[in-house]
């Protein structure tokens, strides 16, 4: 979620079928990609929320493992459905839709977004995280 008075930094890729088939990838790629400053960076500039299709005990567990829960204000895993965590998350906060910022590597992460009328960032590569990363942290390399 985007901080008050603050703007997209870029305009995100239209949804369109290719960003909804995103290429797997593998998950040690991925955390080897956001490393903790990173994370340590964002959390402190906007609240991140974690909402996966993993059942919730493995999700909290993997987060805990990585040393990753003080930078998450909540971590969800399935049964939660993404698209209904995001739409409570904006109620809640009285968020303008708009500037939520949803990323993720599946379907589900891209129909949340798009049911909910967020900004959506595809990864569909191993270096996406860290570039997304980057862009939401308004930093320019």
């Amino acid at each position: 979620m985007w901080p008050p008075g603050s703007s997209l930094p870029v305009k995100p890729a239209p949804l369109h079928t290719q960003t909804l088939r995103p290429k797997p990838v593998r998950s040690r790629s991925l955390r080897l990609q956001m490393p903790r400053s990173s994370l340590a960076r964002l959390s402190a500039r906007m609240p991140l929320h974690l909402c996966s299709n993993t059942p919730e005990a493995t999700v909290r567990a993997h987060v805990a493992a990585r040393g990753w829960g003080d930078y998450f204000r909540s971590v969800d895993g399935h049964p939660t459905a993404k698209r209904d965590k995001l739409a409570a998350l904006i109620a809640q906060g009285g968020l303008d839709p708009q500037r939520v910022a949803m990323v993720g590597d599946g379907v589900s992460d891209a129909e949340a977004a798009a049911a909910n009328g967020c900004v959506f960032f595809a990864i569909t590569a191993a270096d996406d995280l860290a570039r997304i990363g980057l862009t939401l942290e308004g930093t320019h390399v």
